[in-house]
């Protein structure tokens, strides 16, 4: 009787060794898994993410391609001049809201009459114009 009940014990035994290995196993292989999928995951990211700065890349590039020319206002009146036209233009061009370079123009030819005062009034102006907006704002 003892020797059949302690080989069903060790049988028994043997069998939850078996089971314990089994899961064992199965845990590690789960485990294995989760890691490929997740580099096939990040992989997948970073080859996304890579076409989409590719894509970027080269719509800059077409953006880049159409830049405006700078200068081109100078050269339709000197092309003007040239060609004898009506001055009647040229003052419609100057009726137009001038740009950076010719404003600083004006403002150094003025300092050469010795208008220089009326340029500081109208810096003085322009702040005192913008000191009273930012009060406003605040108010």
């Amino acid at each position: 009787m003892k020797k059949e009940e302690r080989e069903k014990e060790e049988e028994k035994m043997k069998k939850r060794k078996k089971r314990k290995r089994k899961t064992r196993n199965e845990k590690i292989k789960r485990k294995k898994n989760r890691k490929k999928s997740k580099k096939k995951k990040e992989k997948k990211k970073r080859k996304e993410k890579m076409e989409k700065e590719e894509r970027e890349r080269k719509k800059k590039k077409k953006k880049n391609g159409k830049k405006k020319k700078k200068g081109t206002r100078e050269r339709r009146i000197k092309r003007r001049r040239e060609n004898g036209k009506k001055e009647e233009e040229e003052e419609e061009d100057k009726m137009k809201k001038p740009g950076r370079r010719e404003r600083r123009m004006t403002r150094d030819r003025k300092r050469e009459r010795g208008e220089i005062e009326e340029v500081e009034e109208e810096k003085k102006k322009k702040i005192e114009d913008g000191e009273q907006k930012e009060k406003e704002k605040k108010i």
